[in-house]
């Protein structure tokens, strides 16, 4: 720190010989002791804490459940705040980076869980119906997910055919069975979009049970957009 700026901030604190903050740094422990009874005297509680970091971890998994659209950067500024609001005394930054990441790492696999456990509660062999859309059938260009998510591109007698299989298709999974009420919209349709976006053969290649939960997002987005419009052509 410049000295004009300690010889202020002494001024200020009513310091009568500025010199003696050098010494500051000459005893080890007189940082770490001043801190403790700061911490004592404004009631701040150490990271550590056991009882408040339960309610800090409780906070942080229902904002990464809840609000997805949000990143990394925002889920932990929301978490510093929580622990300025808490008197908790703040870690590194990388502790708390990495406490985050753990967090929203947890709350991806939950979704991933939850989702394929409700696909195989509604009837077991759904999933395999799911996993075989990823297949390209012989003489076949594309694979059968690929097929469903395309839409028309022309107003031709064949091209609304396609269509009213492709809605047919979709309509036979049958995916209003799956409850998947608990969780949160924006986190299905988060993962309906990450799965639009991703090709067939990587979503064949991803493990379980992301790859169910994808799909069934995927395929209910799908089920949805027919329900709202009964057919649609985008023009090429």
């Amino acid at each position: 720190m410049a000295w004009p700026v300690v010889e202020h901030l002494a001024a200020q604190l009513e310091i009568e010989d500025a010199s003696r903050i050098k010494r500051y740094t000459e005893r080890q422990m007189t940082a770490y002791e001043h801190a403790w009874e700061i911490r004592e005297a404004y009631g701040y509680h150490q990271y550590e804490d056991h009882a408040l970091g339960r309610k800090f971890r409780a906070f942080l998994h229902g904002r990464a459940w809840t609000a997805h659209a949000e990143g990394s950067k925002a889920v932990f500024d929301h978490s510093v705040g929580w622990l300025r609001r808490n008197r908790v005394l703040l870690p590194g930054v990388s502790v708390l980076a990495r406490e985050v990441a753990e967090v929203r790492r947890i709350v991806e696999e939950r979704l991933h869980v939850t989702v394929a456990k409700e696909v195989r509660r509604a009837n077991a062999a759904l999933l395999g119906d799911l996993v075989a859309t990823l297949k390209t059938p012989e003489g076949k260009r594309y694979s059968e997910l690929e097929r469903m998510r395309r839409p028309p591109t022309r107003t031709t007698g064949t091209a609304m055919k396609g269509a009213s299989r492709r809605v047919e298709d979709v309509a036979a999974f049958q995916l209003g069975r799956v409850k998947l009420d608990k969780i949160p919209p924006n986190r299905l349709s988060a993962l309906a979009r990450y799965g639009l976006g991703t090709k067939a053969a990587k979503l064949e290649r991803a493990s379980e049970p992301k790859r169910t939960a994808m799909l069934t997002a995927v395929t209910r987005h799908l089920d949805a957009r027919r329900s709202t419009t009964p057919w649609t052509c985008s023009r090429s």
